[in-house]
């Protein structure tokens, strides 16, 4: 045998247990073949594999999963909401992780990873370059470092996740989509200096945020609404280097300090009121959203269209 064919396996309740023989010949699993399967608590696929179908495993009562080094590629929805799902087991040659495919796996809270000399450790794929939409959105990771070799993290991709409270993003990151991050526990991140592409709300509501430290290349407009909802920050840092935005006593602004683009929403003004420096001319959208300020000084120059954003208390 060398498949296992589409929904071969799909919705059997009674499968308790699917081996393979020494030497199998198989190398590729069809969609949804395994899909909905109760009663099936590990697969531990041969080193002959190389595919898996979308869906595959998704909605089965699956516990511990080992896929081969010929998986390089965990496709869409592959394990999505498998909920007793808490031991996996890739391989160091996976390179994408496919939208939704550990999606709703809520026992799931860390990955192990087998090197080329079999010795496996907790982490991610030092070959993995995506990961997908939703890919452990709702999964409970507890900490996430991202290797060298990760370009794209999507949309969502540990979106709701509120066990995360330790995130490492890489250096060669390019770009994170949108609300990837959102949800999460996350006390501090550090933007890389090589993300040149941020989507919406990245880091919305996110109740542990306290630091942000903005890198090189992030674009101008990118930070604009990106941490609503983040109760506890309390400081954005960026340096010279920087080259859309600047900061000044913790807050957020353009580089030219024309606009406030954010003002964390934890930092207190003991009373004395913000004062913003002359050059502002603008108050980016949902700057002070929650902000525990008191008052706020307004520039003489401040565009009538920009008052509309107002702290917790004016």
């Amino acid at each position: 045998m060398t498949s296992i064919g589409k929904e071969a396996f799909k919705s059997t309740h009674n499968l308790g247990k699917v081996r393979f023989e020494s030497g199998s010949k198989l190398t590729g699993i069809g969609d949804r073949a395994f899909f909905g399967t109760q009663g099936l608590a590990e697969i531990e696929l041969p080193e002959g594999v190389a595919s898996i179908g979308s869906e595959a495993f998704s909605a089965s009562s699956v516990q511990r999963v080992v896929l081969p080094d010929g998986v390089t590629s965990i496709p869409a929805s592959a394990f999505e909401n498998c909920i007793q799902l808490s031991n996996v087991t890739l391989s160091d040659k996976v390179e994408t992780i496919g939208a939704n495919a550990f999606d709703a796996c809520s026992a799931l809270n860390k990955i192990k990873v087998r090197s080329a000399s079999g010795s496996v450790a907790e982490g991610l794929p030092s070959s993995l370059t995506t990961i997908g939409k939703a890919a452990f959105s709702g999964a409970r990771l507890q900490s996430v470092k991202l290797p060298a070799s990760v370009k794209t993290v999507e949309s969502e991709a540990f979106a709701n996740d509120s066990s995360l409270k330790t995130l490492e993003l890489n250096e060669g990151l390019a770009s994170i989509g949108n609300g990837a991050f959102s949800g999460t526990n996350v006390a501090e991140v550090v933007l890389p200096d090589s993300l040149i592409n941020l989507g919406t709300g990245v880091f919305a509501n996110m109740k542990q945020l306290n630091t942000v430290t903005v890198g090189r290349q992030v674009p101008a407009g990118a930070l604009t609404e990106a941490f609503v909802g983040d109760g506890s920050l309390l400081e954005f840092k960026a340096d010279d280097s920087v080259a859309n935005y600047s900061v000044a006593d913790g807050v957020l602004f353009n580089k030219d300090k024309t606009q406030l683009v954010a003002f964390p929403a934890a930092k207190k003004d003991g009373g004395r009121g913000v004062y913003r420096p002359e050059t502002v001319k603008d108050i980016a959208a949902s700057a002070f959203s929650g902000a525990q300020v008191s008052k706020v000084n307004m520039p003489k120059g401040l565009r009538p269209s920009a008052r509309t954003v107002s702290p917790a208390r004016r």
